[in-house]
């Protein structure tokens, strides 16, 4: 292997491996930021990412989510195979990257053996815990391809234990709003105020899915929002990549910090979590993201849960979100599900969302979510879906749909005036009417780019249907990397970032849709507010 990745934005849906990104990113992010103190979080990740620690990483993932296609299950002994059959790297005129690479995939493997049982591994005497551990390497430990200089076996080491120290994480910190309840307070009364919010009548409110990735590109298309478009509210639909560790998780609140301190603009954000937070427990996100609008000046808009409903003053418009991304990954499911279940909501969470929906019957419903209830080009948790199916449903088209969310909400759909989600990584407009559903809307690429040559826009099912076909520009972006013997350069085509906005007046909204281009990912400077690129509009708008 001599190429760099086919993008520098590589990601993967398998927890294993989304951690051991995590560490790796983390552990290069510590180095460079000690070597530059004075350095940004976003200044920090942009070159990061063209690190040939991270680069390896990203050639190892990427291998695995076009080559072996395995579950989360099963990728660590996967992992292992695929480790011992790799060819040996040349250790003088292989460059880093690639030795990097072999290295990502060799020390996972032999971290990866290190783990045992709960009942089998050693107890720290300090914290009662079974611990994972990397013993003290002798001179057969050392796997055969790593990067001969003692500080790269180091950084491997540190990535790796850190790694296995969190590779079941801990129970989430899901907030059930039934445990929330004060002592002699009526629970039918509770729930109808709970995380409940009111917004103005005539608010101007902007969508924004998939878009923590912490990088300098990302704040400037905020910054380009705010100064141009003025909106009062920002929803994010969820996903802090890798995992959603404290890191990310700060370098996700350091976008609005940056873009705010820059344009002298701030406003109220709502998050929900997407598949990604939870991959490393969903702590995070609880800890640090939930405190942003408190810590911003609008304790009024403090989020006491990772789920949220937003109504106007007229009660004529409400914006309804919920939390999939807890039932998603099998780092924490209740009850005895699996990972095979379609992402789903906890149980309590959904009686919430009905009595938000039966409250509101006269008013229009906006529904927000990080996972689809449909798509044409992205097969539904690996088509693996554990739900109830009505008489004549077909499997087939349960590939490309959520049937435990649709079986929940589909009686409302006459009051849901549009569902928009995220999860895939584009701006898509599906067909109206589909399941019953008046208008749905794929809002995922506000952050990491989705490379032109992955899918796209193909469709994989005649099941469900793009509705007006709009797509995305394309950006072409270079990207390069250089350290000894060699100099790597590599130029590639991403659609570009987009966001849906959204106008309330009275009990109607108009929908508009935007994007933003693709910037080179070593760019690391913001520019001056008066320098920013304009919004591009995405060539479609409706009104609801």
């Amino acid at each position: 292997m001599s190429q760099l990745p086919n993008s520098p934005f590589v990601r993967t849906s398998n927890p294993h491996l989304s951690r051991w990104q995590s560490v790796v990113m983390d552990k290069v992010c510590e180095r460079i930021q000690k070597e530059n103190p004075g350095m940004e979080i976003h200044e920090v990740r942009a070159l990061a990412l063209r690190d040939p620690m991270v680069i390896g990483v990203h050639l190892h993932v990427e291998e695995h989510n076009e080559n072996q296609k395995s579950s989360a299950d099963d990728a660590v002994g996967k992992a292992e195979t695929a480790a011992t059959a790799a060819p040996p790297a040349d250790s003088t005129d292989t460059p880093l990257h690639i030795k990097h690479y072999q290295a990502s995939k060799e020390f996972y493997a032999f971290m990866a053996k290190q783990m045992q049982p709960d009942g089998q591994r050693p107890i720290n005497k300090d914290t009662g815990e079974p611990v994972m551990f990397i013993p003290d390497p002798g001179p057969d430990d050392k796997p055969r391809t790593f990067p001969d200089t003692d500080s790269n076996y180091a950084a491997w080491a540190v990535a790796g234990t850190e790694w296995t120290n969190f590779a079941n994480p801990l129970p989430s910190p899901y907030v059930d709003w039934r445990t929330q309840v004060p002592p002699h307070v009526n629970p039918n009364s509770f729930v109808s105020t709970f995380n409940v919010f009111t917004i103005k009548d005539n608010a101007k409110v902007v969508i924004l899915g998939d878009y923590g990735t912490g990088l300098t590109d990302g704040i400037i298309m905020l910054m380009s929002i705010l100064v141009n478009q003025k909106p009062d509210y920002i929803i994010h639909i969820g996903d802090v990549y890798y995992s959603g560790t404290g890191s990310e998780t700060a370098a996700y609140v350091n976008m609005f910090t940056q873009a705010f301190k820059a344009t002298g603009m701030k406003v109220p954000v709502f998050s929900i979590p997407g598949n990604h937070e939870y991959m490393s427990g969903g702590a995070p996100f609880f800890e640090q993201v939930l405190q942003m609008n408190k810590n911003n000046g609008f304790p009024q808009y403090a989020q006491t849960a990772s789920y949220f409903c937003l109504r106007n003053e007229s009660n004529t418009i409400q914006f309804l979100s919920m939390d999939t991304g807890v039932n998603s990954v099998n780092a924490y499911l209740p009850n005895g599900l699996t990972a095979a279940y379609s992402p789903w909501l906890w149980y309590s969470e959904m009686e919430w969302i009905w009595d938000k929906l039966n409250s509101f019957k006269n008013g229009k419903t906006i529904l927000l979510s990080h996972h689809q209830l449909f798509s044409v080009s992205g097969v539904i948790n690996d088509g693996n879906n554990v739900v109830w199916v009505a008489p004549g449903s077909g499997m087939d088209k349960l590939q490309f749909m959520n049937g435990n969310l649709y079986n929940a909400l589909s009686p409302y759909f006459g009051q849901v005036a549009a569902w928009f989600w995220g999860h895939e990584h584009l701006l898509c407009i599906y067909q109206d009417g589909q399941l019953g559903l008046k208008k749905g809307r794929l809002i995922g690429n506000s952050g990491y780019e989705q490379w032109d040559k992955d899918g796209g826009y193909t469709p994989l099912t005649n099941k469900f249907k793009y509705g007006t076909f709009a797509q995305l520009d394309i950006t072409r972006v270079q990207w390069w990397t250089q350290y000894s013997p060699v100099k790597f350069h590599n130029q590639t085509s991403f659609y570009n970032h987009g966001w849906a906005y959204l106008g309330i007046t009275g009990g109607n909204v108009h929908a508009s849709y935007w994007q933003f281009p693709v910037m080179d990912p070593d760019i690391t400077t913001l520019p001056p507010v008066g320098q920013l690129a304009e919004p591009l509009p995405f060539n479609f708008s409706e009104d609801f």
